[in-house]
C-alpha cells in the first residue's frame, strides 16, 4: 500500500474500532427489529449412523474449552 492508503486504513480502522470482536464474548448478533433469525429448513431424515471423530487425548482438554466458550458466547447452541 501507499503511504497514503496505510493512513487512511488506519483511520478507518480507528473509526470503527467498536464494531470489531477479537473476542468471541465481544461478538454480538444483528438486531432481530433488523434481521429475523434465520432458520434452516429441513426435510425430516434419517441422519447418517457415522461415527464421530475420535479428539486426540492430547488436546481434549483445550477442545472442550473451546467449546464452553462458544456456547457461552452464543455461537453454539
Amino acid at each position: 500500500l501507499w503511504p497514503e492508503e496505510e493512513k487512511l486504513f488506519m483511520n478507518v480502522m480507528c473509526l470503527n474500532e467498536d464494531a470489531l470482536a477479537f473476542e468471541e464474548t465481544d461478538r454480538g448478533t444483528f438486531k432481530e427489529s433488523y434481521f429475523s433469525p434465520y432458520i434452516i429448513p429441513t426435510v425430516p431424515h434419517v441422519p447418517w449412523a457415522y461415527k464421530n471423530i475420535p479428539i486426540p487425548p492430547g488436546i481434549k482438554d483445550k477442545v472442550i474449552e473451546l467449546l464452553k466458550e462458544k456456547i457461552k458466547a452464543g455461537v453454539y447452541e
